[in-house]
């Protein structure tokens, strides 16, 4: 039977992920997808691989529900290392043996990291169909959008997100909070843009100028001082807005903004 191994050498201890679900073939897929020197998961148990001996207890789990949950964990740890084909594969056979909705979810965001939107997109709209209350897909949908830099749709699907959040739901606290950064991120862009659509006086738009400024500095402290990694992606996008916003204010001669904070 095959086996996935998650190990720790630190701690000395192993796991043993077995189920007859998992076959020779996803060992096969999982191999080509991740580099040989990754350290943490192995094909073969850690007991007899390495001489050293840093890794003398394992564990085995062969409970399917609990497999799925470490298959994901996996998947979402090498989504964070930049290793999304193996987080995919992992996410893959997650769903195999759970059929969650929240590991076609992480899927999703997966497949749109790698530049895969359209099969993030069919993912998602099932997802939306089978779960039309869920606020997840459409915050996906929403930063889909974002990636397009259509920030008119992705306002749509934030808003869509903030109306289906439940008041009592932890994990929807926390997108509540994410939320609220992609909305006054996609903000400052709406706003921007609308700039060239008004017929404003050159005083009054260097007004404008100085408070989407304002904005976008604030936005990129509040972003610095907050430990979602999440988020953290938007500030290059906000300096180089930011660079912008002062290089117009120059060209019209205006005195000379606040700097950054």
């Amino acid at each position: 039977m095959a086996s996935i191994f998650i190990y720790n050498r630190t701690r000395g201890k192993c796991v043993e992920l077995s189920t007859p679900r998992i076959e020779d073939a996803d060992i096969a897929q999982l191999k080509s997808s991740l580099p040989s020197n990754l350290e943490g998961i192995s094909f073969a148990s850690p007991l007899d691989s390495f001489e050293d001996k840093t890794v003398p207890e394992l564990r085995l789990e062969d409970r399917e529900s609990r497999v799925a949950e470490y298959l994901k964990s996996i998947g979402n740890k090498l989504e964070q290392l930049q290793q999304v084909p193996g987080a995919i594969r992992f996410y893959d056979l997650a769903f195999r043996l759970s059929g969650s909705s929240e590991v076609l979810m992480m899927k999703a965001r997966a497949l749109s990291q790698y530049g895969q939107a359209d099969q993030a997109t069919r993912l998602l709209n099932r997802l939306a169909d089978k779960h039309p209350e869920a606020p997840e897909p459409h915050f996906m949908y929403g930063k889909l959008a974002l990636s397009r830099a259509d920030y008119t749709q992705a306002r749509i699907h934030f808003t869509e997100a903030q109306k289906r959040l439940r008041e009592n739901n932890i994990e929807h606290k926390q997108l509540a909070d994410v939320l609220a950064i992609y909305e006054r991120f996609v903000a400052i862009y709406l706003d921007r843009d609308q700039l060239f659509t008004r017929d404003l006086a050159q005083e009054d738009c260097i007004t404008e100028i100085r408070r989407l400024r304002q904005r976008t500095q604030t936005l990129m402290h509040d972003i610095r001082g907050d430990s979602k990694a999440e988020i953290q992606g938007m500030v290059f996008f906000l300096e180089t807005q930011d660079k912008i916003f002062e290089k117009w204010l120059d060209e019209m001669g205006a005195a000379r903004a606040e700097e950054p904070v």
